[in-house]
């Protein structure tokens, strides 16, 4: 069997479609042909009239239709096309082929892009254009190609051969990655490459056949205006480096009046003039997040480096061939230019824009945690005893807290309910570990190392589920499958409370001083709005009570729900260990006892 027929039938291909033609029947057509079975198409708000070609292509099983209400740009509609795998996709399938609507490319070499992708299924894989004389291409295109393929170099650092193809293999592990940019136009798609080269993602190119429709007069994409849009980074740059030279100049002739020495005037002019670029090209043209400590020294050494290049430039003109200095100077920066933004780009702010994802070492975490942890503790503890005593009906409840590895609050919980079974979910086997040793003679209490973002295979029989500071340790799609996992371990009317830290002033005030003095030890945390986690929970229960916890620092949203839905058949009485274990059979990592 071909490799190609092997991945599709777990591979999804995924075209963005803006006033197609019948040739987008055709294109489908073709991969339904060559053993694709699963093939999305997004209507990016496309004319009344393009209607008849939707309605035909939705009566295929294989085929998934869906619609903006108006045209939201190419980037909008590959990520709604992602987002809608993301949610409906098995665990199983690698990732997504995107292609073009228009017929540029071709079914058989989308085909080669899945034969290279089967082999390496979390590479991702561009299908690479030719150029050359003897493929002829549209004078705009080639011109907007070679633009974007040279300036790409330049700020990536490295070379792609056709950056602005629309075939390729996006790996499942990066789509997520993908969701979080911010573009929604024809950058979408440059923008997940520097993304992909930030995080030092795999890269492959694929060629395949250049195809254009007479002029490519019917495509929707400008490739010298829309190349022009992708870089605002270089843009941003630019309007700050005009800015900066302002100041520079303004402050060098200055210094020069009054000095009559290039030297002291060129230091003066950087000092003041690269306090406020820095400034600028750190929050406004780089975004960086990184700490201040870290790249305050790289920058103050590239601007040394810059200034003594510069100095050198300007008295060679000037003293060699008798050019004004303030001549020199301009002739001599404007060539430096370039070697400023490169240096700022690659070294002192080479993260900043598309950082690499980070995770929180929770093994550290659970090893060392923080000072104040002890105490901010005390005061989540009561909030959550005091609402389950509230809400909770029976005496001595069935219990489970997701993602309580070494969980800090087993204690007074079982204090407050001893005869009630506690149930801890979480997939870190060394908090999972911990947990044991720390209460080896606990009764009634069972482990299961499980992941909250696939299902957990557990019954539904807890009367409260609970967590805190789990759900907001994932993008948006992670967390709603984390709150409905507390819902799928709780019996109908049983309790769930869940905690997440909150965006308030004094959470964002707080966070950014330990993000600053580097003790913040989070980095996958994101805080919540209360819309995104109160939406979530309204599709499985009713809301009892909100709150903000300010007595923590770090403030705390607190939601509390009862679930609702069909009844559930109980399947252990509460307080029967026995029962309680053998539901657990097939998932459990360990019962204590």
């Amino acid at each position: 069997m071909n490799n190609a027929a092997e991945l599709s039938d777990r591979a999804w291909v995924l075209i963005p479609a803006y006033q197609p033609s019948v040739v987008l029947e055709d294109v489908v057509s073709a991969l339904i042909a060559a053993g694709f079975d699963r093939i999305l198409i997004v209507n990016d708000g496309s004319a009344a009239s393009c209607t008849p070609i939707f309605q035909d292509l939705s009566g295929n099983e294989k085929i998934t239709v869906l619609h903006h209400a108006v045209n939201m740009g190419k980037g909008a509609a590959l990520k709604t096309g992602i987002n809608f795998f993301l949610l409906n996709a098995a665990n199983g399938v690698p990732g997504l082929i995107t292609a073009d609507a228009d017929g540029q490319h071709l079914p058989e070499d989308i085909l080669r892009v899945a034969d290279r992708a089967n082999e390496r299924p979390d590479k991702l894989l561009i299908g690479a254009r030719q150029f050359d004389s003897a493929h002829p291409v549209p004078l705009r295109s080639r011109l907007g190609n070679v633009l974007t393929r040279n300036i790409f170099g330049l700020l990536a650092g490295r070379k792609l051969s056709d950056t602005q193809t629309g075939l390729r293999y996006l790996p499942r592990p990066f789509l997520e990655d993908c969701l979080k940019i911010g573009s929604n136009g024809y950058e979408f798609e440059l923008e997940m490459l520097f993304r992909a080269i930030a995080q030092k993602r795999a890269i492959g190119e694929v060629s395949i056949k250049t195809v254009y429709f007479g002029n490519n007069e019917h495509s929707h994409f400008n490739p010298l205006l829309d190349s022009l849009k992708i870089y605002y980074v270089f843009a941003r740059f630019l309007s700050a480096s005009m800015a900066t030279a302002l100041i520079d100049y303004i402050v060098f002739i200055g210094f020069h009046w009054f000095t009559g020495n290039i030297l002291v005037s060129l230091v003066a002019a950087r000092f003041f003039a690269g306090s406020f670029n820095f400034l600028l090209a750190r929050n406004w043209v780089f975004h960086s997040r990184k700490r201040t400590g870290l790249e305050l020294p790289a920058y103050v050494l590239t601007v040394a480096v810059v200034t003594m290049l510069s100095f050198g430039g300007i008295n060679l003109l000037s003293h060699s061939l008798g050019w004004s200095v303030l001549a020199s100077k301009l002739v001599t920066e404007g060539i430096m230019f370039s070697v400023s933004f490169l240096a700022m780009r690659l070294l002192v702010f080479r993260e900043a824009e598309e950082p690499q994802p980070r995770k929180t070492d929770w093994d550290a975490y659970y090893r060392r945690p923080a000072p104040t942890a002890k105490i901010t503790r005390k005061f989540t503890e009561r909030l959550i005893l005091k609402y389950f005593r509230k809400y909770a009906t029976i005496q001595n409840p069935s219990i489970a807290e997701l993602g309580g590895a070494r969980s800090c609050f087993f204690p007074a919980i079982r204090e407050t309910f001893p005869d009630g079974c506690y149930t801890v979910i979480d997939n870190n086997d060394f908090g999972l570990a911990a947990f044991k040793k720390t209460f080896p003679d606990a009764r009634n209490v069972t482990l299961i190392n499980a992941d909250v973002e696939h299902p957990l295979n557990v019954a539904p029989f807890h009367d409260i589920t609970f967590s805190v500071g789990l759900i907001e340790h994932f993008d948006a799609v992670g967390t709603a499958k984390a709150i409905t996992r507390h819902f799928e371990v709780t019996k109908n009317n049983g309790l769930v409370l869940i905690t997440f830290p909150t965006p308030t002033w004094l959470y964002c005030g707080t966070r950014k001083l330990l993000e600053w003095i580097g003790v913040w030890s989070f980095p996958d945390e994101r805080p919540l709005g209360f819309e995104e986690v109160r939406n979530q929970i309204s599709v499985h229960g009713k809301i009892l009570h909100e709150s903000i916890n300010w007595w923590v620092i770090l403030t705390q949203g607190v939601i509390v729900a009862s679930r609702s839905g069909a009844e559930t058949a109980s399947v252990a009485s509460p307080g029967v260990p026995d029962g309680i274990h053998a539901a657990f059979a097939a998932s459990s990592v360990d019962s204590v006892r």
